[in-house]
């Protein structure tokens, strides 16, 4: 998806990629649920921390982005689930430029719809997210400008 990306708009986007076993460290998790072993906090810390540093420099350099977390999952290999903490780690995307940005045709799950994978929630306006909710890493790291400021003061 990176390297389309790039073709695309011409430049790379930032891409953290954990290398390490899911099994050992869930990175989707809150740091209490997310690894058992002390030896993975490392893991862990190193990968959320280049998440959050290139959130960081993305909201210098241009007000803000949009961030996809994207990861396999074991229960269906052949399904791609939509988690957005039912709409809650969207809402400035829906805001700002409509529903159509998240489940359109020129979205990336509607790019992705249009190669006949199968997306769950539909994008045909169930919203309810179900099986996989989401939302750990785009909700922690999506921190508007508005609410920045009203944590530093």
């Amino acid at each position: 998806m990176a390297d389309r990306l790039r073709e695309r708009f011409g430049a790379s986007p930032f891409l953290v990629v954990a290398r390490f076993e899911r099994k050992f460290v869930d990175a989707n998790r809150d740091p209490t649920a997310a690894y058992e072993a002390p030896q993975a906090k490392p893991y862990y810390e190193g990968y959320h921390r280049a998440i959050s540093d290139s959130a960081e420099m993305i909201r210098r350099n241009w007000g803000g982005g949009l961030l996809l977390d994207i990861h396999a999952q074991g229960a269906q290999a052949e399904i791609i689930y939509r988690g957005t903490v039912n709409g809650r780690s969207v809402s400035q995307l829906e805001k700002q430029y409509g529903k159509a940005a998240l489940t359109g045709p020129q979205s990336v799950l509607g790019h992705l719809a249009s190669h006949r994978l199968q997306i769950l929630p539909d994008l045909k306006g169930q919203d309810r997210e179900t099986r996989y909710t989401g939302g750990f890493t785009t909700s922690t790291m999506a921190v508007t400008r508005e609410q920045r400021s009203t944590r530093s003061s």
